[in-house]
């Protein structure tokens, strides 16, 4: 099925088409910015919770 059908689907069905690809796409994802010092590791506030 090539994309215009799957278009024309999602819109008579009133459906979202989302897009994933390889990089890693899970249920955790953190975004949201940061900052750090130059040569530190930034942490997000998320992670920082899980490993106290």
């Amino acid at each position: 099925m090539k994309y215009p059908a799957i278009k024309q689907r999602a819109k008579a069905e009133g459906a979202e088409i989302h897009w994933g690809d390889e990089t890693a796409v899970v249920n955790t994802d953190v975004r949201g910015r940061s900052c750090v010092s130059a040569g530190k590791i930034p942490m997000t506030l998320r992670y920082l919770a899980e490993v106290g």
